[in-house]
């Protein structure tokens, strides 16, 4: 098609009627690559013979239907310069201004583009973005973002680890209202904000709690609780995984007179003890502390005595 198109004097107007047919077949080159981005996002792949060698902007003739693959090898194709486009198609170009969050960077930019049928024709300036457009897009960029506030604020995911293991095990399921949820939590948290990092230091699980129903909120905290207290008075965080049992690690001394498993979700499940010695190594793994003290402690306080003679092993771990 190329060579054909050049030898004839009403090429310009071919090719004009050839991307006024086929808008969605849009391709820009990635650099000096035989890859491309088509309309709509997909990746194409111009095939070793095509004839399309430099040309930034082509139309893909081919290879487009039924194809499952991630990229789409093309054969045949029609290329066009970018002035080409700017010239004949400057109707139909429309400036895209928009917010984006560059993550390697940590901060927000405003992008600057020109686009044709939605595919970008350059790549886009970036400059700083003000702090009102940051702050009405920021709780948007912070539901798009999840995963990353959840590796940035500890709390909030170990609240949400205890929230879908108490979905998972009591059939609970809100899953079309919690994207709401979450809009409405960094909606109140981001309020005068425009630093992504502000937000990342807040209590968040105070705006989630806040959002949530609060019936819900007040079953998690005494079914799922967030802390398990024993007998030496230390709080211990209790971890809740959703492809095992729920489990708390501690130091066996801390213990000591607990003599029943504490149960989480209505009683129904037990938690299971990493007991840990002075150097807060395993020493132990139970889910029954009843069996535990009668049956492998006496064995495992010989043990400890050798190892840690300056400590107190009572016989009897109920005194």
């Amino acid at each position: 098609i190329e060579k054909k198109l050049s030898k004839q004097e009403n090429a310009e107007e071919l090719r004009t009627l050839l991307l006024k047919s086929f808008p969605d077949r849009l391709c820009r080159r990635r650099g000096t690559s035989e890859r491309a981005l088509m309309v709509g996002g997909r990746g194409v792949k111009l095939h070793q013979d095509s004839l399309v060698k430099s040309s930034e902007f082509f139309v893909a003739l081919n290879g487009m239907e039924g194809s499952s693959d991630a990229e789409t090898v093309v054969s045949l194709a029609c290329g066009f310069s970018k002035e080409f486009i700017l010239s004949h198609f400057k109707d139909e170009i429309i400036k895209v201004r928009d917010l984006t969050f560059i993550e390697e960077k940590g901060q927000f930019f405003t992008r600057e583009y020109k686009s044709l049928y939605g595919l970008p024709l350059e790549e886009p300036s970036l400059l700083p973005a003000s702090s009102q457009d940051v702050e009405e897009k920021l709780p948007h960029v912070l539901v798009e973002k999840w995963e990353l506030v959840l590796k940035n604020n500890e709390k909030l995911a170990e609240w949400w680890e205890r929230v879908r293991f108490y979905q998972l095990h009591e059939g609970l399921s809100f899953e079309s209202e919690i994207e709401k949820f979450k809009l409405e939590a960094f909606t109140q948290a981001a309020m005068g904000e425009n630093k992504i990092q502000n937000i990342f230091a807040k209590d968040l699980v105070f705006f989630f709690e806040n959002v949530f129903p609060g019936a819900f909120v007040q079953s998690l905290r005494k079914e799922v609780p967030d802390r398990i207290e024993v007998p030496s008075g230390s709080k211990i965080k209790g971890i809740y995984p959703l492809d095992k049992a729920p489990y708390l690690e501690v130091r066996i001394q801390e213990v000591f007179g607990l003599m029943e498993t504490p149960k989480v979700l209505f009683g129904k499940m037990p938690l299971t003890f990493h007991l840990l010695g002075p150097n807060f190594r395993p020493v132990q793994v139970t889910a029954n502390l009843e069996s535990f003290w009668q049956n492998g402690y006496p064995e495992v306080r010989k043990e400890l005595r050798i190892k840690y003679p300056k400590h107190q092993w009572p016989e009897n771990p109920e005194d």
